[in-house]
């Protein structure tokens, strides 16, 4: 298993994954779980992790602490990040293809769902009707 699904990765979450993976003792151990669960609840990760994968809700969990810390609205889920990647990955101007591939999904429908415009009101409908 690949940690970095389609194998690429941005160089600066790539610098704090791989300080992780070193941190963890995780060099050459692709297939076991890159984030795991700490061994017990009051260690914070100090006394060591599990071998086990972490769970969506904890996962969940950590988005929402992180997202409180730096002031991020508390509506953000880990599903929201994505929307937002796909979003911005548009706007950049990459091609859908190429978001659908990295997105994982078999249909690019599944994709334009993802992808959120933001309201132009010169080119509105709304905005260029002529009413009366």
């Amino acid at each position: 298993m690949n940690w970095c699904p389609g194998g690429v990765i941005p160089p600066i979450p790539a610098s704090a994954v791989n300080a992780w993976i070193a941190l963890a003792g995780l060099e050459g151990k692709r297939k076991e779980p890159l984030f795991r669960p700490t061994l017990t609840p009051r260690g914070q990760g100090r006394d060591g992790f599990t071998e086990d994968r972490m769970t969506v809700r904890s996962i969940q969990r950590l988005v929402k602490k992180y997202c409180a810390q730096v002031g991020i609205d508390e509506e953000v889920s880990v599903h929201s990040l994505r929307v937002t990647a796909a979003t911005e990955a548009d706007k950049a101007g990459i091609p859908l293809i190429d978001i659908q591939h990295w997105l994982g999904h078999k249909d690019p429908r599944t994709t334009l769902r993802y992808i959120r415009g933001t309201e132009n009101l010169d080119r509105s409908p709304a905005y260029t009707i002529r009413y009366g």
